[in-house]
């Protein structure tokens, strides 16, 4: 038998998506249950899909073929879909950081562990668009071996690792020294200590990232200020650099731990 009131709603949440905004979007989904959430979650779909389409073309001669708002419906789709379909959504699925926070602040879906996982392991450069998450407490900060890759080449972003909610136009003239920018957020010290552990792969390593980056945005740099003002212990860089060795990684992605003037 057909039910009048979920049709009603799939109808209403179908207007917002095309009409309304993030913030009514979760204002519609926040009160229910995950299991009401869920039976929405393929009208969600659909849309996200119809829109995604729809840009696809739009690239090509710049016409408007739909009336879906893609942040709305992207809202919805992260509320309401299922692991497997966020996953399928690529990283076209994720909100701007102020928008994520909003959504996932009212409603924790139960598979966000594994999709910030997935997003990491998928791509390191998706660091830059999952990390508000734990920065703002609705995620512990991973410590798996995609987050480190993760770091290697997290520099590249300008605003790393500054807050992402408080990005600022910037030129690359303009751009600190790697140390001082992560001085400045001192709760991130600890991480580079990891930058140890993984011994990374052609495309993602400490000397891959390093090969392209000028001196004082390069790790083997950093590492070594970082030493000399006292805020990473020289002898724990020592012990951590020959404990690479020791363990064989390969000589291009090992070479630039081994900084000289520890």
């Amino acid at each position: 038998m057909l039910n009048m009131d979920r049709v009603a709603d799939t109808d209403q949440l179908t207007q917002i998506i095309k009409t309304g905004t993030p913030a009514a979007c979760v204002k519609f989904l926040a009160p229910l249950a995950p299991n009401e959430r869920a039976a929405f979650g393929k009208t969600a779909m659909t849309l996200f899909m119809e829109w995604d389409k729809a840009h696809e073309a739009a690239l090509a001669d710049g016409r408007p073929r739909t009336e879906v708002r893609p942040d709305v419906a992207r809202v919805a789709v992260l509320c309401t879909a299922s692991l497997s379909q966020v996953k399928s959504c690529g990283w076209n699925i994720c909100l701007t950081p102020a928008l994520m926070l909003e959504a996932f602040a009212q409603v924790r879906p139960d598979w966000l562990d594994d999709w910030v996982t997935f997003m990491l392991e998928d791509s390191p450069f998706n660091l830059h668009r999952v990390r508000n998450l734990w920065e703002n407490g609705l995620y512990a900060k991973p410590d798996s071996a995609a987050y480190v890759l993760a770091l290697f080449v997290a520099p590249r972003n300008m605003h790393w690792p500054g807050p992402v909610t408080a990005h600022a136009k910037m030129h690359w003239k303009d751009l600190k020294p790697l140390a001082e920018r992560l001085q400045a957020q001192s709760d991130v010290i600890p991480d580079p200590w990891r930058l140890f552990d993984v011994e990374g792969n052609g495309e993602f390593s400490l000397a891959a990232y390093d090969k392209y980056s000028g001196p004082d945005q390069s790790w083997a740099r950093t590492l070594q200020t970082l030493s000399e003002q006292g805020l990473m212990a020289r002898e724990r860089v020592l012990d951590a650099t020959l404990y690479v060795l020791m363990r064989d990684f390969a000589q291009f992605r090992a070479g630039c731990r081994q900084t000289r003037r520890f």
